[in-house]
């Protein structure tokens, strides 16, 4: 309580995300592979629907909303042979591209409606990590800095938004246990974000 007392201004975010999708590591978290070159893509769908009508007794409102985004990721991982306090240096970018569909309805039941809709590709917040990783045995884990650059597209109104267009610090540390005869696999991932 005397932390929170002392804090003389508080932000939130919009939408309520964050500067990248949280829960974004998964399989091999806390691994560093050896040294060399690595390229992944990652790619997502989203698809959702939402609709009510109001009823205030004469008049009913129908309010409704439709979306379909698409989302994929280039990232490239260098891991150099030099090691850094006995770890694994890892240097990492991640290039986002997406594209958003989306529509809203409002009308009076049997009457009227006005509906507005967007779509458009864009460009993501583009992410550049450093992280350094130790494996003893089965268990491997890194800490890793994280920074997010405002390369998104975002703008006010109803527009696609595929980026927040902010700046970020991500600091944080994954792990991996892994059964290797079985490849049975317990990541997981502990940080912070700092929106900037």
């Amino acid at each position: 309580m005397a932390l929170i007392s002392l804090c003389g201004e508080g932000k939130t975010a919009e939408y309520a995300f964050s500067t990248y999708g949280l829960g974004e590591s998964a399989f091999a978290a806390g691994v560093t592979p050896p040294p060399g070159t690595y390229v992944t893509a990652v790619a997502g769908f989203y698809s959702g629907d939402i609709g009510v009508a109001v009823d205030f007794g004469r008049v009913t409102i129908n309010a409704g909303a439709s979306v379909e985004g698409f989302t994929t990721g280039l990232n490239v991982l260098y891991v150099p042979e030099r090691k850094l306090f006995g770890g694994s240096i890892g240097l990492a970018i991640t290039i986002p591209v997406g594209h958003l569909d989306g529509n809203a309805t409002i009308g009076i039941a049997a009457g009227p409606s006005v509906s507005a809709e967007t779509e458009g590709w864009g460009l993501g917040d583009i992410t550049a990590q450093a992280q350094l990783g130790w494996t003893q045995g089965d268990f491997s884990h890194l800490i890793y800095i994280q920074a997010v650059a405002p390369t998104g597209r975002w703008q006010p109104g109803f527009t696609p938004i595929i980026g927040l267009h902010r700046p970020g610090i991500d600091t944080g540390w994954a792990f991996t246990w892994e059964h290797k005869p079985s490849k049975l696999q317990f990541n997981g991932t502990a940080g912070g974000n700092i929106q900037l």
